[in-house]
């Protein structure tokens, strides 16, 4: 058996569990190869020292010149014109969410890149056809499906309806379908029940534990505790709430420094949240973290928090837990099945700076309650 991964656009910033997961599956000796539909902007390239190696070792379905795209997609339907007409029919008929773009500029041109995918398929000698994510990626795998018959699985990491439509075709085709926390396993048997249980399961994603570990011995006492949080600068993330809660412990006079690694669209709104709150000697902005920069940040931090509204999964609060550094989380989706409240960490609830504070105040207050997060 020799399984192909298949990744959107890779490797960008936030996917550090997807290569882990790469580097383990090649530690066990499963013959496996990594594909990705193309390299992300310049700007939006991942800063981990991985991601040189990982853009070497992965194949790129495009770019492809206009000669290259004719000859493979001529090619495709020699091999196989049945199979190419019925992956053409689906691009056209795929009952997919079109808010954005009509079918033919949204799933038609897919057919592209699951001609090329099936090419490299039977270059590489594929046997299996595995995507981490369940949107654009899914369709091509099942166009390769009726291109050449491999079958294939993939993976949803967050809301059923995050992933563009056309959900139940997906589970219907996909040989095994693996959701990544609990909560996502009890939607689908609610929301898709004529979907046979087993077709799906439970798939949770690791942290590299011979990596994220504490260092040996007794962990440094930092004078005022640090607060960090890890994740892109979007609405959704909360970071702005964990501005506002860091400036109710200063009303209150306790002290405490939020680092924030990330980047994203919100930074500028951020920036101007932490001077209009006058917190500028407590907040800092580090934009993005290599994975050394964010071993050695965890490794210094007190307390973690991420304030997502809506976190479906939450690698990040597996990271602070296989640190030894309690978290805090809201109590929604993924964070609930991550922290056990009052032992590894805090849950608050969404949108709620206060709570966010009351929570801080606890672990500031207690350096012995950190230490042994036992957060009761």
């Amino acid at each position: 058996m020799k399984v192909g991964y298949l990744m959107s656009v890779f490797p960008t910033q936030s996917q550090l569990w997807y290569w882990r997961e790469v580097c383990w599956m090649k530690k066990w000796n499963v013959p496996l190869q990594s594909y990705a539909t193309r390299p992300p902007p310049p700007a939006d390239l991942a800063k981990h020292a991985w991601a040189e190696a990982a853009t070497a070792e992965t194949t790129y379905l495009w770019p492809m010149g206009a000669f290259k795209i004719l000859w493979c997609l001529f090619t495709n339907f020699l091999r196989s014109p049945i199979g190419f007409i019925r992956a053409l029919w689906l691009g056209f008929t795929i009952d997919t969410d079109f808010t954005q773009r009509p079918r033919i500029k949204h799933s038609v041109p897919l057919i592209i890149a699951a001609c090329r995918m099936a090419d490299l398929a039977r270059r590489d000698k594929l046997t299996h056809l595995h995507t981490h994510t369940a949107a654009k990626t899914a369709i091509i795998c099942m166009m390769v499906q009726r291109l050449t018959g491999i079958k294939w699985s993939m993976v949803v990491n967050a809301h059923i309806e995050w992933w563009g439509g056309a959900m139940s075709h997906k589970f219907r085709e996909s040989d095994r379908t693996f959701f990544v926390t609990q909560w996502m396993v009890e939607q689908m048997r609610i929301e898709y029940a004529h979907i046979p249980q087993d077709k799906y399961c439970l798939g949770r994603v690791g942290v590299d534990a011979t990596r994220w570990k504490p260092a040996p011995g007794p962990k440094q006492v930092n004078a005022i505790p640090i607060v960090l949080t890890v994740g892109r600068l979007v609405s959704s993330k909360g970071i702005d709430l964990c501005i506002r809660a860091i400036k109710i412990l200063k009303d209150r006079g306790l002290r405490a420094h939020l680092r924030i690694g990330g980047e994203g669209v919100e930074r500028p709104k951020l920036e101007a949240l932490i001077k209009e709150l006058d917190v500028s000697d407590s907040v800092e902005l580090l934009g993005n973290l290599s994975e050394e920069r964010y071993l050695d940040e965890m490794s210094r931090a007190d307390i973690f928090i991420l304030a997502s509204h809506e976190e479906p999964m939450g690698v990040v609060y597996m990271e602070a837990a296989a640190m030894e550094v309690p978290a805090i989380g809201t109590n929604r989706a993924g964070a609930k099945e991550l922290i056990t409240d009052g032992c590894t960490g805090l849950l608050v609830p969404p949108r709620s700076p206060p709570d966010i504070a009351n929570a801080l105040e606890k672990l500031i207050k207690d350096p012995d309650l950190r230490r042994t997060r036992q957060v009761r």
